[in-house]
């Protein structure tokens, strides 16, 4: 090879050899000490060079993006784009590569763009690297790493033909299928198959047409309820017809809906004014302060575990018992604004506020977990449970899964705070803001995904393909320390001399999946009887260490987990006075 040769790229070839992408002297491959000149694209000034799966190679040139089929001879110009430097294609033969406007993923069916406003620093793209099956790592020239992740969040809105932006409330169908509601553009049935499978249509102004609640009859599938901004709509097949309310009342805004499956053929509607109305077919009762419904406007309305009629909104929780409705009493004033509520088969009761959080009513005592408690938002729309123990929230800061078995033991005082996984813009959130305008504001498919109204559209999540942690002893580490002004090495025995008695030790553990689902706990052997749990700030603190022997421990767990203790546990020693 020629001194002046200039090499700007080369790849591992899927058969052992080295592909080597010069910049005007052709496209070689490298096979048991032999080099052999490749048939390159017409007239190609080259960057770089990359193969896919299947054998196809694909080359960088200033003239555009080309690519070779297996077997044939004859380079195809894919695209045009130009200044172009690194290309890559990942496992399942996607192309990647940086152009001037951003990243470029690129399939014989189409190609997506992901400007560096969405999350890449640079276009200009340096390095890529394979992580995994849903990971890809970009290094870029001035905009540091990045990773480009598969996450368990598909978002769908716009780009993916849901003609609509916020959406309201969603219902999903046996067969797999969803009903959506929006504020403007009426209601769609929509299929990850198919698309869009139906529209309905308000009459009217857009401003009066938004659908809040949509409900359907499971006996006979083309029978809906839907509530709007001017009232109650049955709609049966492609006939839509106005609900009336009984003489002297005037129809108004229906914002919840829901079909009781204990009472069949019961339909419960509430207003924008409150109370609610029990509907079973012609016939209408009004339920509101006259027979014990003090609740104003109801906002959850749903049947417990043991049958048990419960309505919930701005003014508490109340129960319907016989003719009449009771509150439910609960401490304090924290089970305000509520709306939702999810019941465990021991009768353990969780609520959702607007304003307070999370709330769990057991054995007459409820405990509270809000943003002081940790929680990033206090304003909860949803509670969806799922089959591994955990309840998933969702609010204006995106998805929230909490395990059910870490919040006992917080309750109990074994956690400083309640682990949990925060979903938002890393795992494919759009959009991080959920809506609580609608109802239902969450609702779970057939397969186990669960689908969130955003502000983009909708968010559908898989929680099987949440990332978990992975903590190992060897992991855990000390990585700074100190007394007072003075640093002391975290990797050695740490030593204390006689004017010295304050001791500050930092502890991590390197986790880029969900870094806020890990805790700690830590103790000095010797001084503390039982291990401190540390709230957040991943450092113990001692302001006086008497003089002796000791040995720092630390402990980590992730959300559900068992705590695992650093393989590595430093001595500490304090010299004592002589006088």
């Amino acid at each position: 090879v020629r001194p002046e040769v200039e090499v700007r790229g080369m790849h591992r070839s899927v058969d052992g050899g080295l592909l080597v992408r010069t910049l005007h002297d052709g496209l070689w491959r490298v096979e048991e000490k032999a080099v052999l000149l490749e048939p390159d694209a017409p007239g190609c000034e080259g960057f770089d060079v990359a193969e896919g799966p299947d054998g196809s190679l694909y080359t960088a040139c200033r003239s555009g993006l080309w690519r070779k089929l297996p077997g044939d001879e004859t380079w195809t110009r894919i695209t045009q784009a130009s200044n172009l430097q690194r290309i890559h294609v990942d496992r399942s033969g996607v192309l990647w590569y940086g152009s001037d406007q951003g990243l470029v993923r690129w399939t014989p069916d189409g190609d997506d763009l992901l400007s560096p406003a969405r999350g890449l620093g640079d276009y200009r793209v340096r390095a890529f690297l394979d992580e995994g099956p849903d990971d890809l790592w970009i290094g870029t020239f001035s905009g540091g790493l990045a990773r480009l992740h598969r996450g368990a969040v598909e978002a769908i809105g716009a780009p993916e033909g849901l003609p609509i932006r916020a959406s309201t409330g969603v219902l999903a169908r046996p067969d797999g299928s969803l009903w959506v509601g929006t504020t403007r553009w009426g209601a769609f049935l929509w299929s990850p198959s198919a698309g869009i499978e139906r529209t309905i249509r308000i009459p009217g102004e857009a401003e009066l047409a938004a659908i809040w609640t949509i409900e359907e009859d499971p006996r006979a599938p083309e029978r809906l309820w839907l509530g709007t901004e001017q009232g109650l709509i049955e709609a049966s097949g492609e006939r839509l017809r106005w609900v009336e309310w009984p003489e002297g009342r005037t129809r108004e805004a229906v914002l919840t809906l829901y079909l009781d499956p204990v009472a069949t053929g019961t339909l419960w509607a509430g207003g924008r004014s409150g109370g609610l109305d029990e509907i079973r077919g012609e016939r209408m009762v009004r339920h509101d302060e006259r027979n014990g419904l003090g609740l104003g406007r109801v906002a959850v309305l749903r049947r417990t575990r043991d049958g048990a009629l419960l309505a919930g909104g701005p003014d508490g929780l109340f129960r319907m018992e016989g003719t009449r409705w009771r509150e439910v009493v609960l401490p304090g004033d924290q089970a305000r604004d509520l709306r939702d509520f999810f019941q465990q088969d021991d009768g353990t009761l969780w609520l959702a506020s607007d304003r307070s959080g999370l709330l769990r009513w057991r054995d007459g005592n409820l405990t509270i977990l809000g943003e002081r408690q940790g929680l990033p938002f206090n304003s909860i729309y949803s509670l969806q449970p799922d089959d591994d123990g955990n309840l998933w929230l969702n609010g204006d800061e995106g998805l929230v899964r909490l395990h059910l078995r870490d919040f006992d033991r917080w309750a109990r005082g074994e956690l400083a705070l309640v682990p949990r996984d925060l979903i938002g813009a890393r795992d494919g959130m759009r959009d991080r803001e959920c809506n609580g305008w609608g109802f239902p504001r969450s609702t779970r498919l057939p397969d186990g995904r669960v689908v969130y109204p955003t502000m983009s559209g909708l968010a559908v999540l898989d929680p099987s393909r949440i990332e978990q942690p992975r903590i190992d002893a060897d992991r855990i580490a000390v990585d700074a320390a100190r007394t007072g002004s003075r640093t002391l090495d975290p990797n050695a025995p740490m030593r204390l001399t006689t004017a010295e008695r304050a001791l500050h030790v930092r502890f991590t553990v390197p986790e880029f999946a969900r870094p806020e689902a890990v805790v700690f706990r830590y103790r000095l052997e010797g001084l503390d009887r039982e291990w401190v749990l540390d709230s957040g700030a991943r450092e113990a603190v001692y302001s006086y260490v008497p003089p002796g022997r000791y040995r720092f421990r630390v402990q980590a767990r992730d959300a559900g987990g068992e705590w695992v203790e650093a393989s590595a546990s430093p001595e500490v020693s304090v010299a004592p006075r002589l006088w």
